[in-house]
């Protein structure tokens, strides 16, 4: 086939991959996401058998190969070691991996970066569009909830968690439209510049509507962290292994801070009791440390967090298994205290992982955060004007943190966001040969 015709193909592909990046991040129609991923895949097939242009698959890192790998393998070891549902759950989870699949292999220089930045912020002006009408409908005194904004979701934690993803590709995505019209000339850099400012402007009071304090903080650190690594390259004061350092000392400071707090509150020591009083002061405690707004339920959270450590106090090398979080805590493990007596998860990564999987699958998860995280920060070292690799950065650390409050990438969309993200970034490092 000449290169007209694999060009046009190429932009078909481009296109489909920005479709399927829509409904990827839009998170709320799951007939649309099914469509164009399978319209997505049938394009890719297409194009490399029929055309046999094999070429333009690159090298997938073996780097991301194993960290993925050792963290799915230990949460299917507990899974087995379980049986019963914790097999078919775990392989579910597995699964939500695999938007990472279609957008490695859906991946075309130039185009892939317009096409997943076009689509991403085309969802989120979609979501803050319906955020904009609950803000309107709040002014007028139809009080939606808690005064929060949800967008199209339930949970207004669950809309923050989705623009924590996709503000950074929109913020990122205006500096790679910037540098692509100034050295290319092309037009469509410029409305892509205009688009992405527009989508930022659009989409920020919705998403501080949303009064999501584990977004909102986790979002400012991504970016403080991302402003960060710029501003040492740009002044070269010292290489990503010296970042890398800095950086874990911040988070093993954070951790033993935060450990601290939750040793005033006598974990070890209440195991099993049911008369642990709340800290009536937790709440302000928190809004110190925060600098967000305080709420009632915070001292809930501890108590979730105490419960998870008993349990895996109980169960150390394998955890409760993945699917029975929720049966062990309301029949072995809750407090009296707790008033939020159904939940189905501690609303806490590291908790969740270390209850459910034990040591095996927690250390399996921290292996798989940090993993990435220096990853990316060593690829970005490489390669500082790449924008997807920011951005991931950015969303990564958001989504971390956030998750230790909320569910985190025990999400199904979360799940699909970042791995699909994934995809695109891994594909865009790889030796790929694209046509000019």
């Amino acid at each position: 086939m000449n290169n007209s015709g694999v060009l046009k193909i190429d932009t078909i592909v481009s296109i489909l991959l920005g479709i399927y990046s829509f409904f990827l991040l839009l998170s709320s129609s799951n007939a649309g996401y099914s469509i164009s991923l399978a319209l997505l895949i049938v394009g890719e097939i297409v194009y490399y058998w029929k055309y046999r242009n094999f070429k333009r698959i690159g090298n997938i890192s073996k780097t991301i190969l194993l960290i993925l790998g050792i963290f799915f393998l230990t949460l299917l070891i507990s899974a087995y070691y379980h049986g019963g549902p914790n097999i078919h759950d775990t392989w579910k989870y597995i699964y939500w991996a695999l938007p990472c699949i279609p957008l490695f292999f859906g991946y075309i220089k130039d185009k892939s970066e317009l096409a997943f930045f076009t689509g991403s912020s085309l969802a989120l002006i979609a979501l803050s569009i319906k955020g904009w009408i609950q803000i309107k409908s709040i002014f007028m005194g139809n009080m939606i909830g808690n005064g929060r904004i949800t967008s199209t979701f339930v949970n207004p934690n669950d809309f923050g968690q989705i623009v924590e993803f996709a503000l950074p590709i929109a913020i990122l995505a205006c500096r790679w439209s910037f540098y692509k019209w100034k050295s290319e000339k092309k037009i469509c850099y410029k409305y892509s510049l205009i688009f992405q400012i527009l989508t930022i402007v659009i989409s920020v009071i919705p998403f501080l509507g949303a009064q999501s304090r584990g977004a909102t903080l986790g979002f400012c650190i991504g970016g403080c962290i991302v402003g960060l690594f710029y501003g040492i390259k740009y002044w070269k004061i010292f290489n990503y292994r010296t970042l890398i350092v800095l950086l874990s000392i911040i988070c093993l400071g954070f951790g033993l801070y935060s450990a601290n707090i939750v040793a005033k509150h006598d974990v070890g020591g209440q195991k099993l009791s049911k008369s642990v009083n709340i800290d009536n002061n937790l709440s302000k405690t928190i809004e110190r440390m925060t600098g967000l707004p305080s709420r009632s339920y915070d001292g809930e959270r501890i108590l979730l967090w105490k419960s998870s450590y008993n349990m895996w106090q109980d169960y150390p090398m394998l955890g409760v298994g993945w699917s029975n979080w929720q049966y062990m805590y309301q029949n072995h493990y809750i407090f009296d205290e707790a008033k939020e007596r159904d939940l189905p998860m501690p609303h806490n990564n590291i908790a969740y992982f270390f209850s459910t999987t034990g040591v095996v699958g927690g250390i399996g998860y921290l292996i798989f955060t940090i993993g990435l995280f220096v990853y990316i920060i060593k690829e970005f070292n490489k390669n500082p004007e790449s924008c997807l690799l920011p951005s991931f950065l950015w969303a990564l650390v958001s989504t971390t943190i956030h998750g230790q409050v909320d569910s985190g990438i025990v999400n199904k969309y979360a799940m699909h966001i970042l791995f699909g993200f994934l995809g695109i970034v891994v594909a865009s490092l790889s030796k790929v040969k694209n046509i000019d």
